[in-house]
């Protein structure tokens, strides 16, 4: 009976969550994939340098622009799932979950 009793009141704590949990995760992640497209329109607008503007030192702002495409997509995926998890579980939970994804 103690047993019951036990997993009962864990169970609650580790679903015990805020009612606005993850919304701060969830509004950075469509801010960062904003971003992401954002990027990916400039780098596709951007063209690619010729042999000479290589030679001459030119930036490569189409290789600047992939790089931020790159990791703003991974900063919303990994806060998007973040956020996600903190609207299901407690923070104790919630990064446990986290540890096993990443």
């Amino acid at each position: 009976m103690e047993l019951r009793f036990e997993w009962f009141v864990a169970w609650r704590h580790l679903y015990e969550r805020h009612p606005r949990a993850g919304r701060i995760a969830h509004v950075f992640s469509a801010f960062a994939f904003t971003v992401a497209a954002i990027a990916l329109a400039l780098m596709l607008r951007t063209k690619p340098l010729g042999p000479v503007q290589i030679i001459a030192g030119h930036r490569d702002w189409r290789q600047i622009f992939h790089v931020v495409v790159v990791v703003a997509l991974e900063l919303a995926v990994l806060t998007l799932v973040f956020g996600w998890f903190r609207r299901r579980l407690s923070m104790f939970s919630t990064i446990s979950a986290y540890g096993v994804f990443l």
